[in-house]
């Protein structure tokens, strides 16, 4: 759906003024605005959205006192779950996935992981399975979208689309939808997400990092953060190309 200049008319329908108005386009249920003349990445495709096995979910809408570029790395940072979510389902056994790989693709980058995880009594109960491996897909759509994909060994499939909207230096707007194809109870699946997702807000928030370097030098890496220094790169060559 595309909005053009609306105006504003006097009884003799006179214009009398006239709003700006945005290219727009609803996808996943969300409207998505384009503030310059054109695109310069188009709405990211989730092929699950538009499968007949997955149910789309929404789960959370709100803001978050963080520099949005900081939710992307955590997303893609296969060593965190270790000691962030220990509540949930981090194995502090399994300090760093299995194995990992990493790739650019045009628009975003690509990551495939393995990670031992120890699902909580609620994640028991959904998955019947307690200490499990998971095979973590996961894709960053630049700018500001990350989908993570993890399948079980039973054949179930999580999927977690997480949007992100700058609103000043130090607050972004986070949107969250899920895939599943396996839903009977959404409310027991949302609950969980919830409990893992206050766990990634509470380190995030609690880290003040509001800015976001691209010069790698700036901060220290280590191999699970891969993920990381490629957004920094795709970002540099984004900016270099304007």
């Amino acid at each position: 759906m595309y909005l053009f200049n609306s105006l504003l008319f006097s009884k003799n329908h006179e214009p009398k003024g006239k709003v700006k108005t945005f290219k727009s386009k609803i996808a996943y249920g969300y409207i998505w605005v384009c503030l310059d003349d054109n695109p310069r990445i188009e709405i990211p495709f989730i092929d699950e959205a538009f499968q007949e096995s997955y149910s789309l979910v929404h789960e959370f809408h709100e803001i978050w006192q963080v520099n949005p570029f900081r939710v992307m790395e955590n997303e893609l940072d296969m060593a965190h779950p270790s000691f962030v979510h220990t509540a949930t389902f981090g194995d502090q056994g399994s300090l760093i996935p299995d194995y990992l790989q990493v790739w650019e693709v045009e628009n975003g980058i690509e990551v495939k992981a393995q990670l031992g995880v120890k699902n909580c009594q609620a994640q028991t109960k959904q998955t019947n399975i307690s200490e499990t491996t998971r095979l973590i897909t996961a894709k960053w759509y630049m700018p500001l979208v990350c989908k993570l994909r993890i399948d079980y060994p039973n054949g179930i499939s999580h999927i977690i689309v997480n949007m992100h909207t700058p609103i000043n230096d130090k607050q972004s707007l986070m949107n969250q939808f899920i895939l599943r194809n396996d839903l009977t109870n959404f409310k027991s699946v949302i609950d969980l997400d919830r409990k893992i997702t206050l766990e990634d807000k509470y380190v995030l928030e609690a880290c003040h990092n509001f800015d976001f370097p691209l010069d790698i030098k700036e901060e220290e890496h280590m191999y699970t953060d891969r993920p990381g220094i490629l957004i920094r790169k795709k970002l540099r060559q984004l900016m270099e190309g304007q």
